[in-house]
């Protein structure tokens, strides 16, 4: 693994992604330093956006980013419990690029000339839980005030007036130099607007004396704020019938009753890309959690569950890169999306699968990106890390026909595997 002084000394930057190949696996701090590196014109180009999707709860990256397709002689891609049945196949070569994708993940297929995913990403040596690993995937380094990939970006570009849109708490570190802007309080700022006043819920800020400068600031952008309307004209879709007559029961006039309403249909990353569009932001970082939507973090039945879990996960993301390319943004537009670490090969005795800290994967969009490239592989999967070997022949394992033997058992549960890899 090579370290961030070897990197500094190597990294070509994200406009050439072979640049990462002497990484094995690839470093995830040579990922923020690369982003930096890749929008480093972005000080002086007011197109340069950068956008930070982080999903949370762990997505099985041979679902998505990483599928088993066949090359591993002596093991049947059956016994790794994939979920490839039926119409679940991998695509392979997408376009005619290096980009193959899981079932999850197809529909991010028609980014495949425009993106790039790196894998074999080392989370740590032991599974401290989702916290760290969604800090070590954010920043590129384990200490918990360790700023995010946006953070960096964001100061980089604090000198344009721009906020930096987020849904979650930002780490900044030592970085404070960029002012920050809630989708929370865009969201208010959308209603209060629909409605034709100027007021605001400024509750929704932490801190009262920035609540009051932001909103000021904010009310001053009436350009910005009304391309930032116009565009979410177009992403809200139908009117919350059940939000709509909550409010009327609240006391609610019917035009701010129906505006409430179809912002409740707004995602964050809805939001955030207009917020991008109407020159309110240039760096966003947009947490995808489990609200109404099923759990990514399931160590039971994961056949029946992940899948359809991750493919919600997916859909949200290509909707916002389609929204980037429709309107001309996404080759301004690196957009990096991580979870927090990889699921392992086998199932558990619950049918499900558990944490994998040897072998993530990051997917990479537009600027800066040499697309339908794919650097690195799973060369951390192997018997030392508690795992059947992936790198070479080696016994078929048990067919997931049977559930209920030994095989489903996971393979950081059985005896003598690491501590990290048991469930947790």
């Amino acid at each position: 693994m090579s370290d961030r002084r070897e990197f500094l000394k190597n990294i070509g930057g994200l406009t050439c992604l072979s640049a990462f190949e002497h990484l094995v696996p690839p470093s995830l701090s040579s990922l923020v330093l690369g982003a930096q590196r890749a929008l480093a014109s972005g000080q002086t180009d007011p197109s340069a956006r950068f956008v930070l999707f982080r999903v949370h709860g762990a997505m099985d990256s041979t679902l998505g980013l990483h599928p088993h397709l066949g090359s591993i002689q002596g093991i049947d891609p059956q016994d790794l419990f994939l979920g490839y049945e039926g119409e679940n196949q991998p695509l392979e070569k997408v376009d005619g690029t290096q980009i193959s994708l899981g079932p999850s993940a197809r529909a991010i297929a028609p980014f495949a000339k425009e993106m790039a995913i790196l894998r074999g990403i080392y989370v740590g040596p032991n599974d401290l839980g989702h916290p760290f690993a969604i800090q070590h995937m954010s920043s590129g380094r384990t200490q918990e005030s360790a700023p995010h990939f946006s953070a960096y970006i964001g100061n980089q570009f604090a000198h344009t007036g721009a906020y930096v849109v987020t849904n979650s708490p930002l780490q900044t570190g030592h970085i404070t130099s960029f002012p920050t802007l809630l989708t929370s309080v865009l969201r208010e700022q959308l209603i209060n607007m629909a409605h034709g006043t100027k007021s605001s819920t400024l509750s929704v800020y932490v801190n009262s004396k920035q609540s009051v400068t932001r909103f000021l600031d904010l009310q001053g952008q009436t350009e910005k704020l009304a391309r930032f309307v116009e565009i979410l004209g177009h992403q809200e879709g139908e009117l919350d019938q059940q939000e709509y007559d909550q409010q009327i029961r609240r006391g609610a006039s019917p035009s701010m009753a129906s505006a409430r309403a179809k912002a409740k249909n707004l995602k964050d990353e809805d939001l955030a890309f207009a917020s991008l569009y109407s020159g309110i932001a240039r760096v966003a970082q947009i947490d995808l959690r489990t609200e109404e939507e099923q759990t990514l973090d399931t160590h039971v039945q994961h056949a029946e569950t992940h899948l359809a879990a991750q493919r919600k996960r997916w859909e949200r993301i290509a909707k916002f890169l389609g929204n980037l390319r429709q309107h001309d943004l996404l080759k301004q537009t690196l957009v990096v999306v991580v979870s927090e670490f990889n699921r392992t090969p086998g199932l558990n005795a619950n049918g499900g699968k558990d944490h994998n800290y040897s072998d993530n994967a990051v997917a990479l969009f537009g600027r800066g990106v040499n697309g339908g490239t794919v650097i690195g592989d799973r060369s951390l999967l192997n018997e030392a890390m508690g795992f059947p070997t992936l790198s070479g022949p080696g016994p078929s394992l048990t067919s997931t026909q049977g559930r209920s033997s030994q095989s489903a058992k996971s393979y950081g549960s059985r005896r003598g595997a690491p501590q990290q890899y048991r469930k947790t």
